[in-house]
């Protein structure tokens, strides 16, 4: 089966950021650093973030485990 791949841009709100809910404006920028997405069907989620030095894989039960550690507002 093929893999899936998107990219974001990361954001920074200047100001405001909390005033959006109240229907106010606010100023944000998008920043040179993107956040992208692989998915391939797998045992294992593989997260990289290379920018912050992270590396690592977990198995679909520890991903249970951490959501459940998480608590119900966390689905």
């Amino acid at each position: 089966m093929e893999s899936l791949q998107v990219s974001a841009p990361g954001k920074v709100i200047l100001h405001g950021e909390h005033a959006v809910v109240y229907g106010k404006r606010a100023i944000a920028v998008s920043v040179g650093l993107y956040t992208k997405l692989t998915l391939t069907p797998s045992e294992t989620v593989q997260l990289k973030f290379p920018e912050v030095g992270l590396d690592t894989s977990l198995t679909s039960q520890e991903l249970n485990s951490l959501r459940l550690k998480l608590g119900p507002s966390f689905r």
